[in-house]
């Protein structure tokens, strides 16, 4: 039984693990790749689900200049009830000058966030598994 909850918990530390570092990753190589700044404008929040089985959130439409051509893109982070950006706030943001639709708020915590999120579960699983493996010893469970 114990060796159950041992292969269980030690599945899900794995999937956060990988979630935590796939984040980090995917949040670096954007920064490394948006170099070049701008100021964007919000321009519009539209009600957008992500997937087809997700919560409807509000994301900005986020409108900025590349050369002689105006850039319109939502951003990929949304926020409900209330939207994150009001409509004519001015943002700063990044770029990648190889591909303009590939950008991010300059300010924008989010993506810190999530992250710090996966980390704080990766470190909290094994602290849960250690409680609740006792417990189950402590009970008069054989191993």
């Amino acid at each position: 039984m114990i060796k159950a909850y041992i292969i269980v918990f030690g599945f899900i530390e794995f999937a956060f693990i990988l979630g935590f570092l796939g984040l980090r990753s995917t949040r670096k190589m954007r920064k490394k790749r948006c170099t070049v700044p701008t100021i964007g404008k919000v321009v519009d929040n539209v009600w957008y689900a992500p997937t087809y089985d997700s919560y409807l959130a509000l994301f900005p439409i986020i409108e900025y200049s590349v050369g002689n051509e105006v850039v319109r893109n939502r951003y990929r982070f949304g926020k409900s009830p209330k939207p994150q950006y009001n409509i004519g706030q001015e943002l700063q943001i990044y770029y990648n000058k190889d591909n303009p639709n590939d950008f991010y708020i300059a300010d924008d915590g989010t993506p810190q966030l999530i992250e710090n999120i996966f980390k704080y579960i990766t470190i909290a699983i094994p602290i849960i598994a250690i409680i609740i493996i006792t417990v189950i010893i402590a009970s008069g469970a054989k191993l």
